[in-house]
């Protein structure tokens, strides 16, 4: 067996709250060119926008943690989350998760045309 021990790659990335979460930390796999997240091809976006947000740093690293372990770029990694959305819209176009907006005055709980 070689000498050098290596970490395997986790079959579940892990959690934000996690020690071994840290995006830096190098514990996704040994291989260097594995850790180097796969971006789109240049030139290959129909209509490109910057997305300038503010938010929670954890929640930050938590995306580059999950886009890293998927060999994906963030960018990569939120526009499938977004395209999924799709897939869990109510008929109000609400997700499924997220708590029930109120009821707009005069708005039946009645499924739209």
């Amino acid at each position: 067996m070689n000498a050098r021990s290596t970490t395997p790659t986790p079959a579940t990335p892990p959690s934000g709250d996690s020690p071994r979460a840290s995006a830096d930390a190098g514990v996704y796999t040994s291989s260097v060119s594995r850790m180097t997240p796969r971006k789109l091809p240049r030139n290959t976006r129909v209509d490109p926008a910057r997305l300038s947000l503010v938010i929670e740093r954890r929640r930050k690293e938590r995306m580059e943690q999950l886009a890293l372990h998927l060999n994906v770029s963030s960018a990569a990694f939120l526009e499938a989350m977004i395209d999924h959305l799709d897939d869990v819209l109510d008929v109000r176009g609400v997700p499924s998760w997220w708590p029930a907006p109120e009821k707009k005055d005069g708005e039946l709980d009645m499924p739209s045309p």
